[in-house]
């Protein structure tokens, strides 16, 4: 994939060696704040009224993702090997807080609830056909309603928010977004 070009007071190399760290996870965080506090009239001009929160909610979980795969390859020497098993979020959060030497609780506090926001991310990242009958005084709630009760935006943003400041803080890293750098070569020469 070709890379953006430089502008007219400054321009990239013909040819380079280049170095480019980027934690999504970051971006991921920022977009989800931008969702969580768009006004309610701008956010309806563009997008259904009843998204936003399902919209948080699959922010918030590439942001978290993202956050644990910055750590993962920065603690963990084999983590791309590691992750081509699957294993769960906690599973990666055991593998890294190992390897640092810590143990953090899991079963309480923010990562707690960053593990149940990362299962109910799952049911909607992977959806299933839902049917279901019941007799009740009003129609049963579906996985929208669900997730508007239990993970409005503002909610999805403080904890991606707490789980970012105190999973960095437990594992020892700053909060890194983009580092870009190069050093430019002499064009190899082609062969025809």
């Amino acid at each position: 994939m070709p890379a953006k070009q430089g502008k007219e007071d400054f321009d990239y190399p013909e040819f380079a060696e280049y170095d480019l760290q980027h934690n999504p996870g970051h971006d991921f965080l920022r977009m989800l704040g931008w969702c969580a506090k768009a006004d309610e009239q701008a956010f309806r001009t563009v997008f259904a009224a009843y998204s936003r929160a399902p919209i948080a909610i699959l922010l918030g979980g590439a942001a978290i993702e993202g956050y644990v795969n910055y750590a993962g390859h920065s603690i963990v020497h084999d983590w791309a090997s590691q992750v081509k098993i699957t294993k769960t979020f906690s599973e990666k959060l055991k593998l890294i807080f190992a390897k640092r030497g810590s143990r953090p609780l899991l079963d309480s506090g923010i990562y707690q609830e960053t593990i149940e926001l990362i299962k109910f991310r799952g049911s909607l990242a992977h959806p299933r056909f839902h049917h279901h009958i019941e007799k009740r005084g009003s129609p049963p709630p579906t996985i929208f309603d669900h997730v508007e009760v239990d993970y409005p935006a503002k909610r999805v943003l403080e904890i991606a928010t707490r789980f970012r400041n105190a999973f960095l803080a437990d594992v020892g890293l700053e909060d890194m977004w983009w580092k870009q750098s190069y050093s430019e070569i002499l064009c190899p020469k082609r062969t025809t």
